[in-house]
């Protein structure tokens, strides 16, 4: 400790005293210390004490306090970067911002850095640094952290083309922000999701379209970055059914959807029958077949048959063509009946069954005895042979027998018309007649024959005439009984 010369007093030797003030292991807390010597007679005296002061000053090196570790910002805002600083003597204070082991600066003096419009460049550590000659220099360090919206990286071009038919196609999209986003691919048309990379596997056309890499960061909007998949190579047809069945007359419409980079040269349709006879429609009508081509998103085909008949059955087969290649699809299409067979068959039956009721009404009537009488009967045009068959209880034996040829066959025809009356035949008796001089001979007993003595050729001649009058006058009564009977019957 020094003591000011002021303090410093001559003193004759013998008088003067000495004291020392001995403070060990002095602390940055001892600095600014005051200590005072006062020094007073024993005696009273008329000189007041002595009293010296002595004030300790303690050098140490800077230490450097940090308010905040870290600092998070947005992009665009400010940033305030803070330090505090103890140091004997007064230290000069400097901001570094530490690259791996290089340091950048200073980028200012004080205790606070203001960074205005920061940018994601600006994230890093900074480090404030304190000095006052006393060693070691005091340090202290803090982090800055710059939040900024997610960027997609042009990683990838707007348009890609892929092979049709190629096994794995894999596309990145490099995205990044802070905080670090969540990457997802969407396809615009579908809505369809797939994760980054986003691979697409036997790539086809149905995977052509548009899709889009999208990155989300939380508290930041979201942001996009498209492209188009392009397939290109050889068609592939496509349709919705491959057999069709149809009624005959009906209309056929067979139909196929071509998907094809570049467009098709050609497209054809192809007919293979039943028997292998083939033919070719390329557009247009031909008979009952015609085709034509619609463009509208895609590219369709369509055959149609106006009225199918059986020489359109068989297979059909649409084939498109081009550049790279060739695909095609194939339709069956058979024909079950038609409305003229139906018609057809229909009075083919109706026709046989009629011919069934009259064989039936045929063998009932020859069953019954209605058909398939005397054949020696004579035609209808005599009107003795319309008689109905209505009969009188009496017997035949009640009836003169007459005996002659014609007589035999009256006599057959009446009981062989009786038999189709009734199952049980009766004789029809014969008609009575008027008495005459020509019948009184005839009496209903055989015994009257006896009075008459005529010679054998005269009694043949009187009884052919007598059953010539019988006989007329048996057919003129029976004319007369019809009528009475029809009305009777």
């Amino acid at each position: 400790m020094d003591i000011p010369d002021s303090a410093r007093t001559e003193e004759p030797s013998e008088n003067r005293v000495s004291l020392d003030l001995v403070i060990s292991f002095l602390t940055k807390w001892d600095n600014g210390a005051n200590f005072s010597c006062i020094a007073d007679q024993e005696f009273p005296s008329v000189v007041d004490p002595k009293v010296t002061s002595v004030t300790i000053r303690v050098q140490y090196p800077p230490v450097v306090k940090m308010p905040k570790m870290s600092v998070v910002v947005i992009e665009g805002q400010s940033a305030n970067l803070t330090c505090e600083v103890d140091s004997s003597p007064r230290a000069s204070l400097s901001w570094w911002k530490l690259k791996k082991n290089l340091r950048e600066g200073p980028l200012g003096s004080g205790t606070l850095l203001t960074l205005t419009n920061v940018t994601r460049n600006d994230r890093g550590t900074y480090q404030c640094r304190a000095i006052n000659g006393v060693k070691p220099d005091g340090l202290g360090t803090m982090a800055l952290d710059v939040k900024y919206p997610p960027y997609i990286r042009p990683s990838f071009p707007k348009e890609q083309s892929v092979i049709y038919g190629q096994g794995v196609f894999s596309m990145d999209c490099q995205a990044e922000g802070n905080p670090k986003p969540q990457v997802k691919w969407r396809r615009k048309d579908v809505n369809m999701f797939f994760n980054n990379p986003m691979t697409l596997s036997d790539v086809g056309y149905l995977e052509e379209g548009f899709y889009e890499c999208i990155a989300r960061s939380e508290g930041f909007r979201e942001v996009r970055r498209g492209t188009f998949i392009n397939v290109i190579g050889r068609p592939e047809v496509l349709s919705d059914s491959s057999a069709v069945s149809v009624t005959g007359g009906d209309s056929v419409r067979l139909s196929c959807t071509i998907l094809a980079d570049p467009p098709p040269d050609k497209i054809t349709w192809l007919w293979t029958g039943p028997s292998g006879d083939e033919r070719r429609y390329d557009g247009g009508r031909t008979g009952d077949v015609e085709v034509k081509t619609i463009v509208e998103n895609a590219i369709r085909s369509e055959l149609t048959i106006k009225s199918a008949m059986n020489a359109h059955v068989g297979d059909y087969t649409c084939q498109a063509i081009n550049k790279f290649g060739s695909d095609q699809k194939e339709f069956r299409v058979s024909v079950t009946g038609s409305a003229v067979a139906v018609v057809g068959v229909i009075a083919g039956s109706a026709a046989v069954g009629m011919l069934l009721a009259i064989a039936a009404i045929v063998a009932l009537s020859i069953r019954k005895g209605w058909i398939g009488r005397d054949k020696k009967k004579k035609k209808s045009s005599k009107p003795t042979e319309s008689l109905a068959y209505c009969i009188s209880g009496r017997s035949t034996m009640d009836y003169p027998v007459i005996h002659s040829k014609k007589a035999d066959t009256l006599n057959q025809r009446n009981v062989i018309e009786l038999q189709h009356f009734d199952k049980t035949p009766r004789p029809r008796p014969p008609p009575k007649v008027d008495k005459s001089p020509y019948t009184s001979g005839l009496s209903y007993s055989s015994s009257n024959d006896a009075g008459y003595d005529h010679s054998s050729a005269e009694r043949d001649k009187l009884r052919d005439e007598d059953i010539y009058i019988l006989r007329n006058s048996y057919y003129n009564k029976r004319q007369h009984r019809q009528e009475a009977n029809v009305q009777k019957c």
